[in-house]
């Protein structure tokens, strides 16, 4: 799935921010299904495996400092 996501934006939003490189770390870390950075940079997402997932990765999140966090699930 990861290979499917592109922004172009990723990489220069990334070379001017480096809170964007610091959440690219940490969901690297995660183990998702795929990441990236939303449009101009107004969000960072990740897709999860699971619900259950996605609130422990949350979680993680909410620990490391990251100030919003927020989960849906949708079904297929």
């Amino acid at each position: 799935m990861a290979h499917r996501l592109h922004n172009t934006l990723q990489r220069a939003a990334e070379e001017l921010n480096d809170d964007v490189v610091a959440l690219r770390r940490l969901f690297e870390r995660q183990g998702v299904l795929a990441h990236q950075l939303t449009g101009s940079g107004s969000a960072y997402f990740a897709i999860c495996a699971s619900a259950r997932q996605a609130c422990c990765i949350a979680q993680r999140l909410r620990s490391a400092g990251v100030p919003w966090v927020c989960t849906s699930v949708t079904s297929a």
